[in-house]
This record gives structure tokens, C-alpha cells and sequence, in this order.
């Protein structure tokens, strides 16, 4: 049938290859990932997308692309509105493959448990695993990521990649933990990056996330040149609470600790319902600009839609270089920015910030042998003007001080998430 398949596909005009022709299972009856590895060599040897029926189910329980080097490979669907196609996986690795478009397709994780089948630590995984090398040109429009036991989508050494209108919900379901039993932080992130460059992250949602909703690796990795713009991130749960953090996600966005991200842009982007931070940026040329933290409506309103007790630091850093921290508001949360240098600390500008209601509006501490310099900040607006805070007061002797060290590092907020 596939050898059929093949020889008609050369002696007709090809538009399109439909996935059904590969996989007669439409309703997810039974797996089809030896099919779709089929197709996926076709698409890539005839230059022509797959198509999956928009209503279809298919089962792909895993696949593994890794060494076969295809260039030129579009998913897709019959594009029918609000009827998306699903694709139910364990895991894909679509591995070594350049030019790699995906839209328009939902792909849902079948065991999330850890009960009787254990998913892979990704739903879905693009990239390259080769030392020094990297897959480009990747693109991610209008895919609907649900139910992972780890991370619903990895980027592993990629370039040239846009991730644009799609939708990451319900991450870490196995709750499974980073280290040791102890150690109760938990795995499940929505989107995480290992040596990205040149990268643009725009208008995707993220829903129920345990730990991180865009994280970004710098253990042997660097990450550079990325934007992130007008996502919306709510990290509220509804179900399974972590012992780390409840019903809240983790953080929003988070740039590992150390100096493996430089020119990055993180602007207008909604981050609710953190219970760790929205952002923990690290790195170098950093822009932080007009972005919301535990408020959905407009800045000059206190927003009560945010369940209490007030946690977490809406932007902390602990290695940061030649950053911009300007025009965000913060509402609902203990700490408004945290400079906690482990390192260096240095040539930073913040200025027309919102802070309302913060415990502490800015704070600053560093580790013996760490450095803060050139923090310079202007018209840091209090919208609660009546309270006098440890940011307030901050902000009054910086202006007499070049450089101000106070209290001692506390090791509680030495952990990672």
C-alpha cells in the first residue's frame, strides 16, 4: 500500500500529502507512528506539507527523528474553524530537522501519570542533540499543547524559531520532582529553551503550568537574541497542588541563573498567579518593559481578582548586566523588584515602574564576593502612597548613596525554583 502510495505521488501533481493515506485510524483506535515517520520521509523528499482531517484523532504514541537530517517538513490541517485535529503522543522527537513548520494541530499527552506507561519528560521535542550544531528555521503557529507529565514543548539548539498564537496548558501532571525526594520543586514547564538564537515568542497563552511557563537553560547552553511579546501567562491550577506551591505555578518567565542569555527582550506580556516570581532574568542586554504582574485590568486599579497570601518577587535577578526594568506594573505580590547578586550586579536602569501594594517595593543583597554597581533608577510611581516600605525607604537613601548593601542574604531565597 505505502509503495502505491509513493509511485502515485510522483506521476500526479502533488499538492499535499493527507495523513490519512498513511493511517486509516482516524479515531485514535490504534498507533500510527510507524506511519507517520513514513509520511514525514515523503513530505520531506516531495517538498510537500501533511495534512491532517480537521475532527481526526490520531495516536502517534512516540517517534524519533533523530539522524535521518530532513529539511522541509510543514504539519498541518484542512483548517476547519475550532476544529482542530488531535494528535495523542508519549512523546515525538522530531530531531535533525531543518525548515520545520507546525500549525493549526493539537496535541494532547495520552499517559500523564506515571501509573501503568511513563511519558517522556516533553510532549513534543524539536531541535538537534549533535554537538555544535543546530536546526533553523522552526516555526510554531497555532498549536494547542495539553496534558504533560514533564514540559509540553523543548527547544534543543535552534535557530531562526517563532512560536506565535498557541496555547500551553496543564504541565507536570506526573509531579515529578528536580532532585532528590526532599526536594519538593516540581518538573512541568510549558516552554523550555536550551541554546535558542534568534527567536520571537509572541501572542501565545499559557494555562495551569506547575513550574515555569518559558524557561530558558543556561547549564552548557546560551540563549540570545529573543523576544518575547504579549503573551498571556496565567499559572493557576485547578487540580493536583504541588507541595512546592500549591495551586500556583512556579514563575512566569525565567532566564537561568548565571550569564547564558544576552539580548533578550521581554515586553507586554501578562504573568498572573506566581508563587515563586513572575521573571527571574539573568544575563546580559536585557529589556523588561511594560509588562503586567498579578494585574489583568489597567495599572491605576488595584486588581482583588488575585488570590492571596501575597508571594513571590515579581522581577529578581542574581546575575545581570546592562538591563532595562521600565514602565511595568506590579501589583498582588510581596516583593516588586529583587536585585540579589550572586555575582555581578551592574549598569542597571529602572524607571516609570508601577508599584502597588508590594511589602516591598525594591530590595537589594548580595552573597560575600558578589558586586552591585550603576543601579540607577527615576520615578518609581507607589500607587499606594500612605506606606512607608523597605523599598520606599530604598529608593530614599539610594539617592544619597551610589552604591547601598543592606541586611544580610537570607539563604531561604537562595533556591532555585
Amino acid at each position: 500500500m505505502r509503495f502505491i502510495i509513493i509511485l502515485a505521488l510522483f506521476f500526479t501533481k502533488v499538492q499535499a500529502l493527507t495523513f490519512d493515506d498513511y493511517c486509516i485510524y482516524n479515531s485514535a483506535q490504534q498507533d500510527c507512528s510507524r506511519e507517520f515517520n513514513q509520511a514525514l520521509l515523503d513530505a520531506a523528499n516531495l517538498q510537500e506539507p501533511i495534512i491532517f482531517t480537521s475532527g481526526s484523532k490520531y495516536r502517534i504514541d512516540r517517534i524519533n527523528t533523530q539522524g535521518l537530517h530532513l529539511d522541509g517538513v510543514s504539519l498541518t490541517s484542512s483548517l476547519k474553524p475550532d476544529n482542530k485535529p488531535i494528535i495523542l503522543t508519549d512523546g515525538i522527537s522530531l530531531l535533525d530537522i531543518n525548515n520545520l513548520s507546525l500549525s493549526h494541530i493539537k496535541i494532547i499527552g495520552i499517559h500523564n501519570e506515571d501509573i501503568d506507561v511513563i511519558q517522556d519528560n516533553f510532549l513534543l521535542l524539536i531541535g538537534t542533540r549533535a554537538q555544535n550544531e543546530r536546526s533553523i528555521d522552526i516555526t510554531i503557529d497555532s498549536i494547542d499543547f495539553e496534558n504533560a507529565a514533564e514540559d509540553l514543548l523543548v527547544l534543543w539548539q535552534t535557530e531562526q524559531v517563532t512560536i506565535k498564537n498557541s496555547t500551553f496548558k496543564r504541565s507536570g501532571l506526573a509531579m515529578r520532582t528536580v532532585g532528590e525526594p526532599s526536594d519538593l520543586r516540581p518538573r512541568g514547564s510549558g516552554l523550555l529553551f536550551h541554546n535558542v538564537t534568534d527567536a520571537n515568542i509572541i501572542d501565545n497563552q499559557f494555562y495551569e503550568i506547575k513550574k515555569v511557563a518559558m524557561y530558558f537553560e543556561n547549564e552548557g547552553a546560551f540563549n540570545q537574541d529573543v523576544e518575547i511579546i504579549n503573551n498571556h501567562i496565567n499559572m493557576l491550577n485547578v487540580e493536583k497542588p504541588t507541595k512546592r506551591y500549591g495551586l500556583k505555578g512556579g514563575s512566569g518567565i525565567y532566564l537561568s541563573n548565571g550569564q547564558g542569555a544576552d539580548n533578550i527582550k521581554i515586553s507586554n506580556n501578562t504573568i498572573l498567579n506566581y508563587a515563586q516570581g513572575g521573571m527571574r532574568v539573568n544575563g546580559s542586554n536585557i529589556k523588561i518593559l511594560n509588562n503586567k504582574f498579578n494585574v489583568k485590568g489597567i495599572c491605576s486599579q488595584q486588581d482583588d481578582s488575585i488570590s492571596g497570601p501575597l508571594v513571590g518577587i515579581a522581577i529578581k535577578a542574581h546575575h545581570l548586566v546592562d538591563t532595562e526594568i521600565s514602565s511595568n506594573c506590579i501589583q498582588n505580590t510581596h516583593t516588586g523588584i529583587s536585585l540579589e547578586s550572586w555575582g555581578t550586579i551592574k549598569n542597571i536602569n529602572i524607571n516609570h515602574n508601577n508599584i502597588h501594594g508590594a511589602n516591598l517595593d525594591f530590595w537589594t543583597s548580595h552573597l560575600d564576593g558578589a558586586v552591585i554597581s550603576d543601579v540607577n533608577y527615576q520615578e518609581i510611581q507607589l500607587e499606594d502612597p500612605n506606606k512607608s516600605s523597605g523599598g520606599t525607604l530604598y529608593m530614599l537613601l539610594w539617592g544619597l548613596f551610589t552604591l547601598l548593601v543592606f541586611n544580610t542574604y537570607n539563604k531561604k531565597t537562595q533556591k532555585l525554583i
